[in-house]
């Protein structure tokens, strides 16, 4: 389980993510997660 706890001027922004992927948990937030994220980021723009 990966989790990030979060707080912005909008208040807390708590985030949890459960997977079966063997590996660094820091190194599969950064590349994947994160990266997800950001394509989602872009289409919203």
């Amino acid at each position: 389980m990966i989790a990030k706890a979060e707080h912005t001027d909008k208040g807390a922004n708590p985030r949890f993510i459960v997977i079966n992927v063997v590996g660094d948990a820091q190194k599969i937030y950064d590349q994947r997660y994160c990266a997800r994220e950001e394509m989602e980021n872009r289409v919203k723009e």
